[in-house]
């Protein structure tokens, strides 16, 4: 971490904690630096969470205004942080240059209050971890890294407490045990993943430890051709695992021929009940568009040739995905992973039949357009997931998720939705019988 302090103030005056001492400014350190480490490893809605909810200069914006601007500030320091150059505040978007953010001392934030002018003080953005995984197009990367302070000390080791048991069962419909069970062993910039695999957890008490909590199946989802090769036959050896299979977008540049030939012949397989996750991921560049769109497509046609269900990856990529879907024809069961739209988009995704599949950040604080969304799906199209071991619902953010957590979300979205917990459950184990096929 080469910066000292991070000072931030606001148009009338500095936070309080902006003037603290510098174990609190190096705190903050670890917090901008997790932010970074979260986007640069995949995960808008952990970055943006710890931008709206932890660096509190967010709270004094509309809330209409708090997403737009952690996106745009989000966006200007991991392109810093990719070449760690001095960043102009003049080249920063004007939505939040009045927040002035000082990658600097308590002092100089000070001075800051107020619109910039000119170009502005300079913004030393941090030098990227030998631990980082290379962004450039072309190279294969591993994109399923992800940790709320990046390989920070701050996080924690600590597995979530088991939640209280369901009154009736259901389903974990999409997860990665492959990386749970450390099959693809996590580096020290995914300490999510770490903590997972320190567990040295088998499949079998993965899945007994949620089937003490009424969750007794689950879908694995493969993101590269070795993970959906080792889905599919753990999926064949344990009779509580479906599986997915794909080339995610941000590995689009792999999807050959061969290689998609290889997804075709293992979605054929009995045990693997749908095609993902595909789809497009406009923040990362680590794919173009153009590979993205063909990689997408190609992955529509297994699935229609297959009558697999198809699984959807979607990043700050909504309209496309719908306008692929509808030019390149859909296939009978679509299902939008880990749900990131608001309302809008759910009205259009219940319009045209696909399944809406919810995961932890519909219940973290800031998300309340998640749950907008899921306030506007009907409940013969939605389903949960954990993402595992990923986007843990709250109070375990920061921790390894786990089928076993799956509970938290359900009872999160039954009550938004105003219903009992046990209809829902039995709601959505039936869609993930239509979904994904009788057990």
């Amino acid at each position: 971490m080469t910066t000292k302090k991070i000072g931030i103030s606001l148009d009338s005056e500095p936070h309080d904690w902006v003037k603290a001492g510098a174990d609190d400014a190096e705190s903050v350190s670890e917090r901008i630096a997790g932010v970074l480490q979260a986007e640069r490893e995949r995960d808008a809605w952990l970055a943006e969470e710890v931008l709206v909810e932890e660096l509190p200069w967010t709270t004094w914006l509309p809330e209409a205004e708090r997403q737009t601007c952690a996106r745009e500030l989000l966006d200007h320091l991991v392109a810093g942080a990719d070449t760690g150059e001095l960043l102009p505040f003049s080249r920063a978007p004007t939505s939040w240059r009045s927040t002035a953010v000082a990658w600097s001392d308590p002092r100089l934030a000070r001075e800051l209050q107020g619109p910039f002018a000119g170009d502005g003080p300079e913004v030393r953005a941090p030098l990227r971890s030998p631990h980082d995984r290379p962004r450039r197009r072309g190279r294969a990367v591993n994109v399923r890294g992800r940790g709320r302070f990046g390989g920070m000390s701050r996080m924690s080791q600590e597995l979530p407490t088991r939640p209280e048991a369901l009154p009736a069962e259901v389903f974990d419909s999409h997860c990665h045990l492959d990386i749970m069970v450390g099959r693809r062993k996590a580096t020290s910039g995914d300490p999510v993943a770490q903590a997972a695999q320190a567990a040295d957890a088998t499949v079998e008490e993965i899945l007994d430890e949620a089937r003490s909590v009424g969750v007794t199946r689950l879908v694995s989802v493969g993101y590269d051709l070795p993970s959906s090769q080792w889905n599919a036959a753990t999926a064949a050896a344990h009779a509580d695992v479906y599986a997915a299979v794909a080339i995610h977008p941000n590995e689009a540049h792999a999807a050959t021929p061969e290689t998609l030939a290889e997804i075709e012949e293992l979605a054929r397989q009995p045990y693997v009940r749908a095609v993902g996750e595909t789809g497009l991921d406009y923040f990362r560049d680590w794919a173009s568009k153009e590979d993205q769109h063909a990689s997408f497509r190609a992955h529509i046609e297994i699935a229609r040739r297959t009558g697999k269900a198809l699984v959807i990856h979607d990043r700050d990529a909504h309209d496309d995905v719908l306008k692929v879907l509808a030019d390149q024809g859909a296939p009978d069961i679509v299902i939008f992973h880990s749900f990131s739209g608001d309302a809008d988009l759910a009205e259009q995704c219940v319009a045209a039949g696909y399944f809406l599949s919810f995961s932890g950040p519909v219940t973290y604080k800031n998300a309340g357009y998640l749950r907008e969304a899921a306030r506007v799906a009907p409940p013969e199209l939605m389903l949960v997931e954990t993402d595992a071991p990923y986007l843990p619902p709250v109070p375990h953010r920061g921790k390894p998720n786990a089928p076993y957590l799956i509970p938290l979300t359900l009872r999160c979205l039954a009550e938004v939705k105003g219903l009992d917990v046990t209809d829902l459950a039995a709601t959505i184990t039936a869609n993930g019988e239509t979904a994904f096929g009788a057990w």
